[in-house]
């Protein structure tokens, strides 16, 4: 079958699919409005977060769709502590009610008043939550998602439709890569590997092996290594103990279009590390400011748009808005680079809040050599919820690198190994990146 007529079957079989399991419409259903005013009420009066959080108790009593649309809106609400959108992002993957669950894939699919993307996003992830809890239904519904205007949707779409386990979800999703941006593509590549146990490099190589597999295809077992690779979660972190040469890159292949690289310029990045190929002796931040500058000057092209970030005891970004991979803006990347210079602490709080505070990137880079000093809070716990809020909707995908490499006791410099890696691997799990740590 041909690809234009596989294109117009697979959309007749979710248009009727959808039909089939929404047709009556949340309409059908009466809102019993009681809870959310139950709601208000207690958010009135609440002083303090841990009130407001237990304001939300109320929405999850009450299971109906108006409880639902207000605990979607109270998770993209930027206004919000980072307990409350927990709390409410909990209440709203705790609500069952089929009527919660049908007009749940009416805003996936764009036919409800959740207009905003960070709303659909969270409602698709309502829905895979449901999928990964063995609701085949639920994973359907998310099937029309996959072809929303914007990529945050489709990124949540595509992990909710994985667990369906199906020869159909395979052809949608194949049929998706050819039209996908990078970082939706390797999305999608990461679940054809998690489905069908095979890794290729490109686009045509999929297309053509599923042309030729499709007919009677049958999935292998959930958790099949991924053939000619070290298979599973192990591939999303690792540890370097023997650094490459500087002009090798730390930044391993980019598979997006819209990046932001942040690096930590903390008196700390002073160790000294030794490059065991050939006894170059420099800092940690010599060290990393040579692979970004190989980063730059040989992964980025004109079609990907990027920005940079130091931080220290705060923040310190390149440019207001993202520039193009083209020579010109490369050039002055680079040179701002290798400008960086050593000073301040270790402020993971307040970086993080300003990098998501970057417009239209879709995934972010964040190195450093140490654990939280400095900012609003260095309390580990406090830094992975507040990143759950910010990145609430968003599916921004965090990759973090600990570089951690030489001998940081011969500076004075007191390091926690321990916490770093959990900190950072945790970073990087609850936000679908890589993490990386040197030592």
């Amino acid at each position: 079958m041909g690809t234009r007529r596989r294109l117009a079957v697979l959309a007749a079989l979710l248009a009727s699919l959808f039909t089939s399991v929404v047709g009556h419409g949340v309409g059908a259903f009466a809102a019993d409005d009681a809870a959310v005013g139950e709601f208000k009420k207690a958010w009135a009066a609440a002083k303090d977060d841990e009130g407001r959080t237990r304001a939300v108790d109320k929405l999850a009593q009450g299971g109906t769709v108006e409880c639902a649309r207000t605990l979607v809106r109270l998770a993209v609400d930027p206004a919000a502590a980072w307990q409350v959108h927990d709390a409410a992002v909990t209440a709203l993957h705790g609500l069952t009610q089929p009527a919660v669950v049908l007009w749940a894939g009416e805003a996936a699919a764009g036919k409800k008043a959740e207009k905003e993307p960070a709303q659909r996003a969270v409602v698709c992830d309502f829905l895979a939550a449901r999928a990964r809890g063995g609701d085949a239904g639920a994973a359907r519904l998310l099937l029309p998602a996959l072809k929303d205007a914007h990529w945050s949707v489709r990124a949540a779409a595509v992990r909710g439709v994985t667990p369906l386990r199906t020869p159909d979800v395979v052809d949608a999703l194949v049929l998706c890569l050819a039209s996908s941006d990078p970082r939706i593509a390797s999305d999608i590549t990461r679940a054809l590997e998690e489905l069908t146990a095979r890794r290729f490099a490109t686009t045509l190589e999929w297309t053509s092996w599923w042309e030729g597999n499709r007919s009677g295809y049958t999935l292998p077992a959930a958790g099949t290594p991924v053939e000619g690779a070290e298979g599973g979660a192990s591939e999303r972190t690792r540890t370097v103990t023997r650094l490459e040469p500087p002009s090798s890159t730390m930044y391993r292949t980019q598979d997006s279009s819209r990046m932001l690289f942040v690096v930590d310029v903390s008196y700390s990045m002073q160790v000294k590390v030794v490059v065991a190929s050939d006894g170059q002796n420099l800092t940690r931040l010599e060290y990393v400011k040579r692979s970004l500058v190989r980063t730059i000057d040989e992964q980025l092209d004109d079609d990907d748009r990027f920005n940079l970030m130091s931080f220290s005891d705060g923040p310190k970004l390149w440019r207001k808005d993202l520039a193009r991979g083209d020579s010109a803006s490369k050039k002055k990347a680079i040179g701002w680079v290798e400008a960086l210079a050593l000073e301040g602490d270790t402020n993971y709080s307040d970086t993080l809040e300003a990098a998501f505070k970057v417009p239209e990137i879709d995934t972010i880079w964040f190195l450093t050599d140490g654990t939280p000093t400095a900012g609003r809070t260095t309390i580990g716990t406090e830094i992975l919820g507040s990143v759950r809020k910010w990145n609430g909707g968003r599916n921004v995908r965090v990759n973090t690198i600990g570089f951690f490499a030489g001998d940081a006791a011969s500076f004075n410099v007191v390091e926690d190994k321990g916490s770093a890696r959990r900190l950072l691997g945790d970073l990087a799990a609850q936000n679908g990146g890589t993490f990386t740590f040197y030592e």
